[in-house]
């Protein structure tokens, strides 16, 4: 998709969407399904989910089209890195 449409379109969508999601968490974590307390938050992490499966490939699209050829691996290799370094981080 980031292909065929903006890249920079589809990332902002992503995240727009994440953001916005999670903005709504602490209203999600008072919604009761059944007799399921954490089913509101379920239902808003598989959004959140779905939601950044847009954003993720779109930087790869971006890079291809936008950096020089010889510095691709390299720009793409230290904005990849950074979701690695959060998740050692935390």
């Amino acid at each position: 998709m980031a292909d065929r449409y903006s890249p920079r379109l589809l990332f902002g969508v992503g995240l727009s969407g994440l953001i916005i999601l999670t903005m709504f968490t602490p209203l999600a974590a008072g919604i009761q399904v059944g007799t399921n307390k954490i089913g509101g938050i379920f239902a808003i992490r598989v959004l959140q989910g779905m939601s950044s499966g847009f954003a993720m490939p779109a930087p790869a699209s971006l890079w291809a089209h936008w950096a020089p050829p010889n510095e691709r691996g390299k720009l793409a290799g230290i904005a990849f890195s950074g979701t690695v370094v959060a998740i050692i981080c935390k």
